[in-house]
């Protein structure tokens, strides 16, 4: 925890964001391969989330409450995820967790959540992270997945037995579930997939038997111990890309990325990382 809140210290103060880029106060560009733990998954200002949350607070539908909204978005994730179809929509994390204890009896903290990203998952595994474009031996099997949507404001529990009344959602925001149901349909229009998946070949290629790098599709982690990675997020920082302040990750690859980026990307991973 002592050495998140340093990283985060270091993140730099963003002016904009567009895509998979950010940009600081001077107007220096910035490679995001934090992109806010994957809900920027699809890029910054993605042109459907962006509209789709706009016409929605036209409408003055802006606080948590009953709407078509959340339901869209549990229709969209049963299609996402068949074998978790009964979808719950909170405001949080917190609450949403409170929700699958009443369902399991066992209270799952949220350190012990299994990240597919970071490390194959226990076959036993009651809770898990669900992130789009895993490949299929990293899929989760969790009795709940939690997926990671490319969209702020939202969390979902989804669930492979129907938990009926015993567990109900939040009241959210109608333009925060509006544009998650969006992105939700964008996962499975398969947008920005098939470069991110050169991308993520590209890098595979570029860390072939690293003793430092796991990735796992487009989610790269770090196999060394925290304080080394410390120094590898402020390296990669300073050469103008922002990995996960959250050791050991994932840091997550841009869907696009020109020559130089990838060029850079490619010199920055195959560096001998030294301890602070």
């Amino acid at each position: 925890m002592v050495e998140t809140r340093a990283l985060v210290a270091q993140m730099p103060l963003v002016r904009r964001a567009r895509g998979f880029r950010l940009y600081d106060m001077s107007g220096r560009r910035i490679i995001d391969m934090y992109l806010s733990g994957g809900a920027a998954f699809l890029g910054h200002r993605g042109a459907g989330t962006l509209r789709e949350s706009k016409e929605v607070l036209s409408r003055g539908l802006g606080t948590g409450m009953r709407s078509v909204h959340t339901a869209r978005l549990a229709k969209a994730l049963a299609r996402l995820l068949p074998s978790h179809p009964f979808a719950r929509v909170f405001s949080c994390l917190h609450t949403a967790l409170d929700a699958v204890a009443v369902f399991q009896g066992i209270r799952t903290d949220a350190a012990e959540i299994v990240d597919p990203a970071v490390g194959p998952c226990p076959a036993a595994s009651l809770v898990s992270f669900w992130r789009p474009l895993l490949p299929p031996d990293a899929e989760p099997e969790a009795e709940v997945l939690l997926p990671i949507l490319p969209s702020e404001g939202v969390c979902v529990a989804c669930f492979r037995d129907d938990p009926g009344e015993r567990v109900s959602g939040d009241l959210v925001s109608p333009h925060l579930a509006a544009a998650a149901a969006r992105g939700v349909a964008d996962l499975l229009a398969g947008n920005a997939s098939s470069e991110r998946a050169q991308i993520s070949h590209e890098v595979a290629c570029a860390i072939a038997g690293s003793p430092t790098w796991n990735l796992r599709g487009p989610y790269l982690s770090v196999r060394a111990d925290a304080q080394t990675y410390a120094a590898v997020f402020s390296a990669f920082l300073g050469a103008g890309v922002l990995l996960s302040p959250f050791f050991p990750g994932p840091s997550i690859l841009p869907a696009e990325a020109s020559a130089g980026e990838m060029a850079l990307l490619k010199r920055l991973l195959a560096a001998t990382p030294e301890k602070k």
